[in-house]
């Protein structure tokens, strides 16, 4: 093509639109995507150059995953969100009991703040939970379901989680001194204020532990069965007009 056609050709090409969600001071599209559904954020890489690999760093992102999105999508999500997440839900079918387990390691790196995790296992199949979750020192919110507590002992560095305000736990198993490291575990929040417990079944019935927080103010627990669950210790349990407790029939 002649140089002179290949000019006149170029003049006759529209003008690049200016792109003005560039203009945006950084903490106003911090903002915006921060209060997006993960979908969306993830989407806002094609609206604009500058917003490419903007959604990687902005802080508070809520990540919540449904059982049916593409798992190599949520591994790549949970790899390249870099600063502090607000929130983490993931519900998990049986065929992604393995693959979850390595989700569950990156995340005490996303010093997330509020955890909603949901197995959902088949034919009483449960995974054991991935003992990874006890260095999550920042969470305030922990809500587990369909798996068992972790089998083996927490690591000497953990100290309980100095952050927690609300715990539930719904159709957990409890391994052999689970019952105990459960009832450790929630002495060592020394925010806790609500707790509940709805199918809390230990493995070994003989095994007593006890529920004691300094801060306890509601207390739930719903079972079939007396799995050795004992209320006592804590301020909250002796002011009693302060505490609701629950039983099923």
């Amino acid at each position: 093509m002649p140089r002179e056609e290949y000019r006149a050709k170029r003049r006759r090409l529209p003008a690049a639109e200016p792109d003005f969600l560039a203009g945006l001071p950084p903490e106003i599209v911090d903002d915006i995507i921060s209060r997006l559904d993960i979908r969306d954020v993830v989407r806002t890489s094609a609206l604009s150059r500058a917003w490419r690999r903007r959604w990687e760093s902005v802080r508070g992102l809520d990540l919540s995953f449904r059982s049916s999105g593409p798992a190599a999508a949520i591994s790549s999500v949970l790899k390249r969100a870099a600063a502090p997440v607000r929130g983490l839900g993931l519900r998990v079918p049986g065929r992604r009991f393995r693959r979850a387990v390595r989700w569950l390691r990156l995340i005490p790196r996303k010093r997330v703040q509020s955890l909603d995790l949901h197995f959902e296992f088949v034919f009483g199949e449960k995974p054991s939970l991935d003992p990874s979750i006890l260095s999550c020192l920042e969470l305030t919110t922990l809500v587990l379901e369909g798996c068992i507590f972790p089998p083996s002992p927490p690591p000497p560095s953990f100290v309980g989680f100095p952050e927690l305000t609300k715990l539930s736990l719904s159709e957990i198993d409890l391994p052999r001194h689970g019952g105990r490291r459960l009832e450790a575990m929630i002495a060592a929040s020394p925010l806790l204020v609500e707790l509940s417990l709805s199918n809390v079944r230990s493995l070994h019935h003989w095994e007593r532990w006890f529920i004691r927080g300094p801060n306890l103010r509601s207390v739930w627990i719903w079972t079939d069965y007396d799995y050795g669950c004992r209320i006592g210790g804590a301020p909250a349990a002796r002011a009693r007009h302060r505490l609701r407790v629950g039983h099923q029939d």
